[in-house]
């Protein structure tokens, strides 16, 4: 599976747990007892960080890349360009509800329930389009060059809800994840290979990798600008003059694509 691929969907897992935590403080709160605005705020703080800087910038390369090849599906696929960013003016909507429900949270308990409500549903249909149609068109027309331009443009940073270094900030809505038995919900290889993925934030990253799993492979700057990819004095490969952590990730790619093809 290409590789941005495998961060999408482990990327819509993340958010279905999220999703879910937002559903079941509507559920307590339409059986009457109180909101926790505070893991609300940090959902909502991660819903209009996340998807909207890292996620859907990802998923509208490769959208736009399907239709270039098959403008025929736009109707199948409806306008993902579009429902991104509706879906972050509804997130900044429902930000600033919360922080007026704060205020006045009886007088609002029921209108914010109801926005909270349409705000998933949405999400959720959204998510679902995209599996049932967008991401199994994109493995099937995509060439393997096309996956190669799409993995040199998007570049991941890692998911602030599941990093550890930012544990303080989402510790309860992480709690809360937890406790509904869906932070591990991903399938053990495809935590390792983003975890992988998420490590590529430089040269000697990458080097280290490298040297961790037996290769002599090495990623180095060129001469001739940009960086190359060597092994045993030979160049394998050129990677234009892009960021450290871009060209590492390009590197990692070369790599995987010279294992699965020499696995044939």
């Amino acid at each position: 599976m290409p590789d941005t691929m495998v961060l999408l969907q482990f990327e819509h897992r993340n958010m279905t747990s999220l999703l879910g935590v937002v559903q079941q403080q509507v559920t307590q709160m339409k059986r009457g007892a109180p909101a926790n605005f505070d893991v609300l705020a940090s959902a909502l703080a991660y819903l209009s960080a996340y998807p909207d800087q890292c996620h859907h910038p990802k998923e509208d390369v490769v959208y736009r890349r399907l239709l270039d090849r098959h403008p025929d599906m736009a109707p199948t696929l409806k306008d993902l360009v579009a429902e991104h960013a509706r879906l972050a003016a509804l997130t900044r909507e429902l930000g600033r509800a919360i922080d007026e429900s704060r205020q006045n949270p009886e007088a609002t308990k029921q209108d914010l329930a109801h926005q909270l409500d349409g705000f998933v549903d949405f999400y959720r249909q959204h998510m679902a389009m995209e599996e049932q149609y967008f991401f199994p068109a994109a493995k099937k027309y995509l060439s393997s060059d096309d996956w190669a331009d799409v993995d040199f443009a998007v570049f991941d940073t890692p998911d602030p809800l599941f990093d550890r270094d930012n544990e303080a900030r989402f510790g309860e809505l992480r709690k809360e994840i937890r406790r509904m038995g869906a932070a591990d919900s991903a399938a053990y290889g495809e935590r390792e290979e983003k975890a992988s993925l998420l490590a590529m934030q430089d040269v000697a990253a990458f080097n280290d990798a490298m040297r961790q799993h037996g290769d002599t492979l090495r990623l180095a700057r060129s001469s001739q600008h940009g960086y190359q990819l060597e092994r045993a004095g030979d160049v394998l490969a050129r990677i234009p003059d892009c960021s450290e952590s871009q060209a590492a990730w390009c590197a990692w790619f070369f790599w995987k694509g010279m294992a699965q093809h020499s696995s044939r």
